[in-house]
């Protein structure tokens, strides 16, 4: 059992490797690796269940962080990574810095939480679940994300091919995880940033104080900005990507995230 991987750039340079959001597929960094393939090695991974993937049934986390690491291993010049994921792939890199830290050289994830949300988002998630496949909905969450995201018209087919191959169990066994997920630091903590949009769910938002105050992490708002913010402001966010693995300062647009004095519970 194997995931689709797409590489680009020097094989030598330092390794980024990009995971995407839940019914996306790597076609979501198109700017970001047009962007950075002249100066890094990129990867981009097609998560379980999902693009070029969807044959591979979503398991868990845990299961898909197994799949990850042998990629890193054996297809980064040094086995080693800077990871980059968005909601789906936040989780996912977040899960990786916990299984497999010596695979990572930093982590970098956008639109994530720290503790569980609310319980009524399980109620939400239960009637939207089985409807997630469904053409009519899928044709509509496509002209959202093609005007949030200022996709190309040429995209929009390819939002609604990925957001109809996941199975329904993958969908119910995504949500199950991401609904209950509780951040936790660990000795081997690699760097870390972690940013929302401020347009995000307040959950999301206010998960960046509890990130905040782990070890060698940092947490960051973005103006202007909604989940999938890669899209709305691509520049920015090549710009902070840049930034960080460079050990560089981050984007002043970016708002620095103080650490919470006590863990937030959204």
């Amino acid at each position: 059992m194997s995931l689709h991987v797409q590489e680009y750039g020097n094989p030598n340079a330092p390794s980024l490797v990009f995971l995407h959001a839940l019914g996306f597929s790597s076609w979501m960094w198109t700017a970001q690796i047009e962007a950075l393939q002249s100066d890094f090695h990129c990867l981009t991974i097609d998560l379980p269940a999902n693009g070029e993937s969807y044959r591979t049934e979503w398991q868990s986390f845990r299961h898909t962080a197994d799949l990850i690491a042998p990629i890193i291993q054996q297809r980064t010049a040094q086995g080693k990574a800077h990871l980059i994921g968005l909601s789906l792939g936040g989780y996912a890199a977040l899960h990786m810095l916990a299984a497999y830290p010596d695979l990572l050289e930093s982590v970098l994830v956008s639109g994530v939480t720290a503790h569980p949300f609310k319980p009524v988002w399980r109620w939400i998630t239960a009637v939207t679940v089985p409807l997630m496949t469904w053409r009519p909905l899928a044709t509509f969450n496509a002209r959202i994300m093609g005007r949030l995201m200022q996709l190309p018209p040429e995209v929009a087919p390819l939002y609604l091919r990925d957001a109809q191959r996941a199975s329904r169990r993958s969908y119910a066994r995504v949500y199950a995880e991401v609904l209950t997920f509780e951040a936790a630091p660990s000795a081997a903590h690699k760097r870390l940033l972690v940013v929302a949009g401020d347009q995000e769910v307040r959950t999301i938002q206010e998960s960046l104080r509890t990130f905040a105050a782990f070890p060698n992490t940092q947490a960051a708002l973005v103006p202007k900005a909604h989940h999938a913010w890669n899209g709305e402001q691509p520049e920015l966010f090549t710009e902070m990507i840049r930034a960080w693995v460079n050990y560089a300062d981050l984007p002043s647009a970016l708002q620095v995230v103080q650490p919470a004095a006590q863990p937030v519970i959204a």
